[in-house]
């Protein structure tokens, strides 16, 4: 169900090593293009690297750093 008081954890498998497609089968733009359309809030776990932060620019990015 996704409203506005939605919060969504969403942790696909990290992208092919030329960072184009997520578990091999969806692109970055049809995972960007389905983040755009959720109308709650949304904490999407990725690697950190320049093809990713490109493709969702427009969205807000923090970067978080993990345990050891």
């Amino acid at each position: 169900y996704d409203s506005k008081e939605t919060f969504y954890y969403l942790d696909p498998p990290y992208p092919d090593t030329e960072n184009k497609t997520i578990g091999g089968n969806i692109s970055l733009v049809e995972l960007h293009d389905f983040c755009k359309k959720i109308k709650g809030k949304f904490i999407l776990s990725l690697n950190d690297v320049n093809t990713i932060k490109e493709a969702f620019k427009d969205f807000h990015i923090k970067k978080v750093k993990g345990l050891q």
